[in-house]
């Protein structure tokens, strides 16, 4: 009997093996004072793309009349990302560069000023055979000035890009997303044609909850697979005229529902209550210290978010953390106002090109961030954004494109956020929540058109590679320039 070797895993042992070197150098005397290496795991959305490209090429010069139906995935090396993350590398479950974004850089020269960007050296790139490894390489080197990918660098890797280089005041940098948000699972809500307008999901995804419509007090529940399964009266007990915004709390045992809205007894001033998701019944109720028009509600494990969303174009929106009484604090007074100013991030900030809007709000536990939601007005803009900020306002992620530029086969959905083929723009003003580090639920228009009656499953799938730095972490200051050595091996 023969021998026969078993078959190996497609594509386990031909992949990139990378080889990462970053230094800080003196800007005046060019030495290095700092370096870090390490080496990276190719990540999902490049094994994906790298079983297209072997598929393309069998459809490749196809007869007149054929047409090959393999939807193009996004290509997960367009920029190179420099992050704070110290995360261990997790190849399986890893689909979003993470960390707060220190630096990056594209493919192309870029000469102007940027608190993030750089450029590749030119001279310093090749593309050849390595005679003495038998096999092929890359090299790429990039650099930033001074001014540029000031902070700590501990993780390294290639990602989508969105869209950059769209300049932007006020020390926000360009405009960078990351471009490859997919929907991964679309369920019927039976929300028959309200909109879900205001959105929660339990911490365990057993079920979710949303307000549909406006002024309305009808909080409907819904199991795991986002059908209806009844709803809770908020006006009965806890005297609401109308919800404007819902957060999850996993703090208590069975957990709760934080609600805030407009009071019936007094509808120009607004109140919270923790509502038992069973019962109806009302845990906690206060009234907050100001009557500002709150909407949206995200819960941190202490005080809740909410915001004034910005009614008109280039206009700062106001994220507010609002206490609710933990660790002797009074409830409904603001804890840490802070400015979310999305005319920085924008097209230009010019409403000739297109404006985005906030909506929506949801607290990641796992990375102690908080989410915002934004829409753009514009119809010839649809760049709709998921930006990660700590509790101080800063950016604290690589952010996300609230676009799904790849439609699941059957699934007649192109972004989710905006979309001119299937809603106006009131039409994604729709609260969202996080499932995971790189996944997010939102109500999102059905197939077919209509409002937000559906909610959808996206992940942001766009990291290449990554690598952690497996020595010292890198902490360039302004009076350093930057370079980063990526070699990539192909195996």
């Amino acid at each position: 009997m023969y021998n026969v070797a078993p078959m190996k895993q497609p594509y386990q042992d031909m992949f990139y093996e990378s080889e990462i070197t970053v230094q800080a150098r003196d800007a005046v005397t060019g030495k290095v004072v700092q370096e870090a290496k390490g080496t990276n795991f190719a990540g999902n959305q490049a094994i994906q793309y790298a079983k297209y490209a072997q598929r393309a090429q069998y459809f490749r010069d196809l007869p007149s009349g054929s047409k090959s139906l393999d939807p193009s995935p996004v290509n997960p090396t367009p920029g190179l990302f420099l992050t704070d993350s110290t995360k261990d590398p997790d190849p399986a479950n890893e689909w979003v560069m993470p960390g707060a974004l220190i630096g990056y850089s594209l493919k192309s020269d870029f000469g102007g000023t940027d608190i993030w960007r750089g450029a590749p050296v030119t001279p310093n790139l090749k593309a050849e055979f390595d005679k003495n490894a038998g096999n092929y390489y890359a090299k790429w080197q990039f650099s930033w000035p001074t001014s540029s990918a000031i902070g700590q660098i501990n993780s390294v890797g290639w990602g989508s890009v969105h869209m950059a280089s769209v300049s932007a005041p006020s020390g926000y940098g360009s405009h960078i997303l990351t471009k490859s948000t997919r929907i991964t699972k679309l369920s019927s809500t039976g929300a028959g044609s309200s909109p879900l307008l205001y959105f929660a999901r339990k911490t365990d995804g057993s079920a979710s909850y949303s307000v549909n419509g406006t002024n309305t007090t009808t909080i409907y529940t819904y199991n795991a697979n986002y059908s209806r399964t009844g709803f809770i009266p908020a006006n009965i007990n806890s005297g609401f005229q109308y919800v404007r915004g819902i957060a999850w709390d996993n703090s208590v045992p069975g957990g709760q529902l934080w609600v805030i809205g407009t009071k019936a007894s007094a509808p120009s001033q607004y109140q919270i209550a923790a509502i038992d998701p069973l019962t109806g019944f009302v845990n906690v109720k206060f009234d907050t210290q100001t009557n500002r028009p709150y909407q949206y509600l995200a819960y941190d494990g202490t005080n809740l978010w909410t915001m004034v969303p910005n009614a008109e174009p280039n206009t700062a929106v106001t994220l507010y953390s609002i206490a609710v009484g933990n660790g002797g604090s009074t409830p409904g007074n603001d804890v840490a106002p802070i400015t979310f100013n999305t005319a920085n991030i924008a097209n230009n900030g010019s409403s000739s090109g297109g404006v985005d809007l906030a909506c929506g709000l949801c607290w990641d536990p796992d990375q102690a961030r908080l989410w915002v939601r934004t829409y753009c007005t514009r119809q010839n803009l649809n760049h709709p954004g998921i930006y990660g900020l700590d509790r101080s306002g800063r950016f604290s992620a690589v952010n996300i494109s609230a676009n799904a530029d790849v439609s699941l086969a059957g699934d007649n959905i192109g972004k989710i956020g905006y979309d001119t083929n299937l809603h106006a723009a009131s039409d994604t003003q729709a609260d969202f929540d996080i499932v995971d580090a790189s996944t997010f639920a939102a109500p999102a228009a059905a197939p077919n058109g209509g409002t937000n009656t559906q909610v959808q499953i996206l992940r942001a799938s766009s990291l290449g590679t990554r690598t952690k730095l497996t020595t010292d972490a890198v902490n360039k200051t302004n009076t350093q320039t930057l370079n980063v050595i990526y070699t990539v091996r192909y195996i």
